[in-house]
């Protein structure tokens, strides 16, 4: 059975796709920067988190230097999901690109879009990695993963790839989440900023690394996350 399709705000059904629309074409998309801790090369707004005596501030994810080597800056201009797609599996080991991910979805190189069943089709199966094989199994989740969800994907160093919504626009952008920072208090868990790797080409100074406001992140319409269930 085939995977529904994303639904943005207004529920019209959003493939992702991205758009080179220029430097403002970055305001709503995401994560791929820190804050606070150094080991994932975070920084942090002005102001800060109010903290008392009892909370404590953690990040959480892929160290900065690591998942730089794993940035992917899209080739197509409709591409942002096979350039997620190669960032999430060559976090896991395997070499991949996003040419040959758009040519094994639809054939040939072309230009297009692509929904969430051929997002999990290039996500799904078996894949050569340097000590042996390894079975992926993705999960396509609606909305973003809730703060102690993310922050359990982050603690064991998986990304997820987020399907954001473009403003204006019936189409969606696709990034990977790669860290947040949280605040721990006594009685919840509240997320502050989240670290994406957007392949849009206009971030290329950064490698794609930018941070999502918890208002930006919460308005992700969906989710995929990769599961390594066997190796051999």
């Amino acid at each position: 059975m085939d995977i529904p399709i994303y639904k943005a705000k207004n529920n019209n059904h959003q493939p992702f796709l991205c758009l080179q629309r220029g430097a403002k074409y970055c305001l709503l998309l995401p994560l791929t920067g820190a804050l606070l801790i150094i080991s994932l090369g975070c920084s942090t707004n002005k102001k800060g988190p109010k903290v008392s005596r009892s909370d404590s501030i953690v990040a959480k994810g892929i160290p900065t230097e690591r998942m730089s080597n794993y940035a992917a800056e899209q080739i197509g201009q409709n591409w942002c999901w096979a350039a997620c797609i190669q960032m999430v599996l060559s976090v896991k080991g395997i070499k991949c690109d996003q040419t040959t991910v758009v040519k094994r979805t639809f054939g040939s190189t072309v230009d297009l879009p692509g929904g969430p069943s051929h997002i999990a089709k290039n996500l799904s199966g078996w894949f050569d990695v340097p000590s042996g094989k390894i079975m992926l199994a993705p999960s396509h989740i609606m909305g973003p993963p809730q703060p102690g969800i993310l922050y359990s994907y982050l603690e064991s160093g998986t990304p997820v790839i987020l399907a954001i919504p473009n403003p204006g626009l019936n189409i969606g952008h696709a990034v990977v989440a790669t860290g947040a920072v949280f605040k721990i208090t006594e009685s919840e868990l509240e997320l502050i900023e989240v670290i994406v790797r957007d392949p849009d080409p206009h971030l290329s100074s950064t490698k794609g690394k930018r941070l999502l406001t918890p208002d930006e992140y919460f308005r992700a319409s969906s989710h995929f996350v990769v599961d390594v269930v066997s190796r051999r």
